[in-house]
């Protein structure tokens, strides 16, 4: 995993946010932690930004592509996997308290960067909408289950970003 001040810039960087501390709100963790195990080249770049929120900005300013996987409460069963563009989260596209407060935070670091012309021309967020959050380091049996899909969809996301860049 990376840490700020990278000084290549990525084609694709995925970023996991959430707290390992509470429960489903970890589950971005957790998915980055299942991806890093795959063999991924140089041009992928994996970032565990725990609830960073701004912290996130020197990764998003320095690669061409994004994937950001979080907990998202938008009023759905539990273990419902999301995928809306960032933007989304800027524009308050999603219903009342879909946000959490590091999402707050990943708006105003996009809008930020916007507004200076740079960060990624794509910028994607898979959520999961959790069944708990409360102190505890294990993920609900909901989330849990929807795991793999998630690793897979954003393996998948990321393949076909690099298929592209080639």
């Amino acid at each position: 995993m990376d840490r700020p001040g990278a000084t290549d810039k990525a084609k694709v960087t995925v970023i996991g946010v959430g707290n390992l501390l509470m429960a489903d709100d970890g589950v971005g963790i957790h998915a980055l932690r299942e991806l890093s195990r795959e063999d991924w080249p140089p041009e992928v770049r994996l970032v565990d930004a725990g609830t960073a929120g701004p912290g996130i900005l020197p990764y998003l300013e320095d690669t061409e592509a994004a994937v950001i996987m979080d907990c998202v409460r938008a009023g759905e069963a539990p273990g419902t996997i999301y995928r809306f563009p960032l933007e989304a989260v800027e524009e308050t596209i999603l219903p009342p308290g879909a946000v959490s407060l590091h999402d707050l935070d990943l708006a105003h670091a996009w809008h930020l960067l916007k507004l200076l012309g740079r960060g990624p021309s794509r910028a994607v967020v898979y959520g999961v909408e959790p069944a708990r959050i409360d102190w505890g380091t294990e993920l609900s049996p909901e989330v849990a289950g929807v795991l793999p899909r998630l690793v897979e969809a954003v393996s998948s996301e990321i393949r076909s970003w690099l298929d592209r860049a080639t």
